[in-house]
C-alpha cells in the first residue's frame, strides 16, 4: 500500500530546472507547474504532466500562502 502524500508542492518555473525549487520555495506568484507531491517519509512522487488544476485550490493555498 503506498503512503498517501501531504499537500507540499513543487513548483517549477518555466525558466528554471525541475530541481531549482525545492520544498517550500513556492509562492502565491509562482508561474509554474507542479512536479512532484511529497510524502510524509520526503520521497517525491513525480508527475510530469501535472498542473495545479489537478489539485483543489484549498490543498494548494494551504501550502503556498
Amino acid at each position: 500500500m503506498r503512503n498517501p502524500t501531504v499537500g507540499v508542492i513543487q513548483f517549477r518555473p518555466k525558466r528554471s530546472s525541475p530541481w531549482d525549487r525545492l520544498r517550500g520555495e513556492a509562492r502565491k506568484e509562482a508561474n509554474g507547474r507542479i512536479v512532484a507531491l511529497w510524502t510524509k517519509e520526503g520521497n517525491a512522487q513525480i508527475r510530469a504532466n501535472a498542473t495545479i488544476c489537478d489539485f483543489s485550490s484549498e490543498r494548494v493555498n494551504k501550502w503556498i500562502r
